[in-house]
């Protein structure tokens, strides 16, 4: 199969928002989640919960794969661009420093590269909703094709990395949701295009 750059592609497109069908706990040295189907639980409940103190590196909480049908639109040869991941948080403090919530992303139950991205912090009762955009340059630079997609379980992962002996609480995620852009690319006979006058 001819490799990504060999093609020339069409305007990005998008598959739905979709719920991963899937969650679970990828072990860590500090801390591990409970209860992990919860963070797939839309706007109510308490969520998935893990409990971080003192430094180190918490477990991943990986939901994944799409659900089936989600990659229907997107060739073999598409070019992944991003991944787009919401979810409800919330963060309970009970040392100097509030754990952090990252996000990244995961394949096959290990994180993708070592790149990822805050998932923000909301500190006390409520949950609050947060966008994190997974990008090609900065999460996966080496490239993810449309056939790699389809035969791998991509999807987010979220965790704790302390790095201060003050930093303790409580995280909690639910509401978990993951929406794919990509580039098909364009036919020899460029007959999927559309021309606007």
């Amino acid at each position: 199969m001819p490799s990504p750059d060999q093609f020339v592609y069409q305007p990005e497109a998008n598959t739905s928002v979709v719920v991963p069908i899937a969650a679970a706990n990828i072990a860590g040295s500090l801390a591990n989640w409970a209860n992990p189907s919860n963070a797939l639980a839309a706007g109510t409940g308490a969520g998935s919960t893990i409990t971080a103190d003192g430094v180190g590196v918490t477990g991943i909480l990986q939901c994944a794969p799409a659900p089936a049908g989600t990659y229907a639109l997107i060739n073999d040869a598409a070019d992944i661009t991003k991944f787009v991941i919401v979810e409800q948080s919330q963060t309970n403090r009970t040392g100097t420093y509030y754990p952090g919530l990252l996000c990244c992303l995961m394949n096959v139950g290990a994180q993708v590269g070592t790149a990822e991205v805050s998932a923000g912090n909301a500190e006390g009762a409520s949950f609050v909703t947060h966008t994190q955009t997974l990008l090609k340059a900065s999460i996966f630079p080496s490239g993810i094709t449309g056939s790699m997609l389809k035969n791998g379980t991509y999807g987010p992962g979220f965790f704790i990395d302390n790095n201060n002996i003050g930093e303790a609480g409580s995280v909690a995620v639910r509401s978990v949701t993951m929406q794919v852009f990509f580039q098909n690319p364009i036919p020899d006979d460029g007959g999927a295009l559309l021309c606007e006058a």
